[in-house]
């Protein structure tokens, strides 16, 4: 529920626009009419400007377990989790270290890669960058409540969405929420899909038997949704049965258009798919290892019959989700679609929320005006008649909305109302609802909402004061009647194409184009590196370690940049997951880092010494001998004055013992 007093903003808002426009009626057409002319793009410009003033002015979030809270050496916000691992993807790329390693999230991963590629490794910056793009949301939505309803409702919907981006970044620190503040592919996803619902608008708006380059561009969309979002994979067959629907009884417009549609899916994904069967064997968009285990989304505890195989490369897990996949439906098909339906249901009330549903609360109004506290963490919708009435109002607004836009293009409103349910019961289909997954799909709920409210709007006017907004302001709150009739000639085809080819081949490009920014080393580089170092700490007895350490066979030595330190002391973590070595609590202090190089490692070297010298990003020298149970034994950060960190298991042997005697 995140837009509850805001609605009352956005209503006196809405109010504010409905006088200002029957005021610029009143100007003579003959000096209004170079202003019309370029009015769509002028309220595209200013919610535009509107959304990045708003957002950037938001503080960062002060923790949130995607971003959390600063910590030492560097005391720089860093990302964690999933926004991560996207973020690291992306810089594995942008050094070019990406030899054999299937990208997650590719389309996301090489936005990111491009952010860093202008912004650095800077948090702040890389965030602002995208909010630029992030920022283009609520035009596009703008846009959709034009086609539906009118160049008012357009702005209504905007309002919405950029309210209600607000409030998503002040409850950051309060909820694993999905923003324009965090790298997490949410906003990009819905930026797309909000982008894909208004081609399928314009498209039925063009002349019924004829063949346009709609299908080719949806095509296009639906590819880069499917690598942003892998369970965007179902909207393949959806795209086809929108062309089967639109060119209804017309054999030779489906089959064309089919073509078109398959050509553009096919144009953005072949690149990834051919890279990733040259490392994995298997024509997969996504890394396979992440999809190894989705079998267990469709099996319970009591399926203790159904055989699950052994599984070793990537071909082998995929087709042991399909056999694992396939027993379980046939043995618990009631259960399974109970769950589905289950997890269906929330994010279909979690779009409801969206709207107010607390008013009977009894709370003071300017709370509802601001997050300030989880309340969502709670049953927060009490039982009384106010907030029964308040929830039947919000179905009547949705309801108005809805009519009004079915009345005038009944099948582009069926098929986005088909795209809403389709991507729900796509996150439910693996037991993901509510939150951040139903994000690109449930601003749907919220623009009929905000349809309905312009409706309600323009009566009050009508009622109140006997103005009938749509005619004496047609041109900003009448339903727009005009047909798309331009066509798509092969150079747009040509070009669109040729985009899509370098969207999906990003990172091949990459990698085949410029050369890798890694260092090249040996064992005798990193060992000279150290024992110099060791030298300048004037202390022979280290010298002799550092020397013993890296020539034992046993040692492994790496070299490349170290990104993101972050010192832990003893006790802290960011979860009580005692298996993770790096970011559970544990009863040791270290130092955790991601090094890139020739061989990507997640690292860590256990140090009592907070205020390290360590640059983001500067060139770092590891040598360890078991990273996963022990950590680095000694770590070189170069810079004018190189930092030598000793690992203290090293400076105290006992403390390295008492850890192998419990294991």
């Amino acid at each position: 529920p995140l837009l509850e007093g805001q609605i009352w903003y956005i209503a006196g808002i809405l109010m504010m626009i409905s006088f200002t426009v029957l005021a610029w009626n009143t100007i003579p057409s003959g000096q209004r009419i170079h202003l019309i002319k370029h009015r769509d793009a002028a309220v595209f410009l200013t919610l535009w400007l509107i959304a990045i003033v708003l957002w950037v002015s938001l503080p960062m979030p002060d923790h949130n377990y995607f971003a959390p809270s600063v910590r030492p050496p560097n005391f720089e916000k860093y990302p964690f989790s999933d926004a991560e691992q996207y973020d690291y993807n992306s810089l594995y790329v942008l050094y070019g270290a990406v030899d054999n390693f299937v990208i997650s999230k590719p389309l996301y991963v090489s936005f990111l890669t491009v952010l860093h590629a202008v912004a650095g490794l800077d948090y702040v910056r890389v965030v602002f960058l995208q909010t630029l793009v992030i920022a283009l949301f609520p035009g596009i939505l703008y846009l959709i409540g034009k086609e539906l309803h009118s160049r008012l409702g357009g702005i209504a919907i905007a309002l919405l969405a950029i309210f209600r981006e607000i409030n998503s970044i002040q409850a950051s620190t309060m909820a694993n929420v999905s923003n324009s503040k965090l790298l997490l592919s949410g906003m990009l996803a819905a930026l797309l899909a909000s982008l894909l619902v208004y081609v399928i608008i314009r498209w039925f708006k063009t002349p019924e038997k004829k063949v346009s380059g709609h299908a080719f561009i949806i095509g296009g969309i639906i590819g880069a949704f499917i690598l942003t979002r892998l369970q965007a994979m179902v909207l393949v067959p959806f795209g086809i049965l929108l062309v089967v629907v639109r060119y209804f009884k017309n054999i030779r417009s489906i089959l064309i258009s089919i073509l078109l549609f398959v050509l553009a899916v096919g144009l953005i994904l072949a690149p990834v798919l051919i890279r990733n069967h040259a490392i994995t064997g298997v024509y997969w968009v996504d890394n396979p290892s992440s999809s190894g285990g989705l079998y267990r989304y469709f099996i319970f505890e009591d399926d203790y019959e159904i055989e699950i195989p052994e599984a070793d490369s990537s071909g082998e897990k995929l087709k042991r989700n399909i056999s694992v996949i396939s027993s379980a439906f046939s043995r618990g098909f009631g259960d399974i679609m109970q769950f589905i339906m289950d997890h269906f249901m929330r994010n279909e009330i979690s779009s409801m929320l969206v709207m107010p549903v607390r008013l009977g609360n009894k709370i003071q109004f300017l709370d509802f005006l601001k997050i300030n506290k989880p309340f969502w963490a709670e049953i927060y919708t009490q039982k009384n008649v106010l907030n029964l009435t308040v929830l039947i109002i919000n179905s009547i607004i949705i309801a108005l909305g809805f009519s009004y836009a079915f009345q005038r293009n009944p099948w582009a409103v069926v098929c986005i109302i088909g795209f809403h349910v389709i991507y729900s019961l796509s996150s439910a289909v693996v037991r993901l609802a509510g939150w951040r997954f139903i994000l690109p799909a449930d601003w749907i709920i919220f623009a009929f909402y905000a349809m309905g409210l312009v409706e309600l709007i323009t009566a009050f006017f009508k009622i109140a004061f006997g103005w009938d907004l749509k005619t004496l302001a047609s041109d900003w709150v009448a339903y727009p009647t005009e047909s798309v009739t331009k066509s798509f000639a092969w150079r747009g085809y040509l070009m669109y194409g040729l985009f899509l080819l370098f969207i999906g081949g990003f990172i091949p490009l990459r990698e085949a184009i410029f050369p890798s920014l890694v260092p090249e080393y040996n064992r005798e580089d990193v060992c000279s590196a150290f024992i110099t170092a060791a030298e300048s700490s004037r202390i022979p007895q280290i010298e002799v370690d550092v020397a013993t350490y890296c020539e034992d066979e046993r040692t492994g030595v790496w070299m490349g940049y170290g990104v993101y330190p972050r010192f832990f002391d003893a006790g802290e973590g960011y979860y009580s997951r005692s298996y993770d070595f790096r970011f559970g609590k544990q009863d040791y202090s270290r130092l955790v880092f991601r090094l890139i190089g020739r061989v990507n490692s997640s690292a860590y070297i256990r140090t009592n010494r907070e205020n390290l010298d360590f640059p983001n990003g500067a060139l770092v020298y590891m040598l360890a001998k078991d990273m996963g149970k022990v950590g680095a034994g000694y770590v070189l950060v170069g810079g004018d004055k190189p930092e030598l960190i000793i690992s203290s298991t090293i400076l105290n042997p006992a403390e390295m013992l008492s850890d192998h005697v419990e294991q």
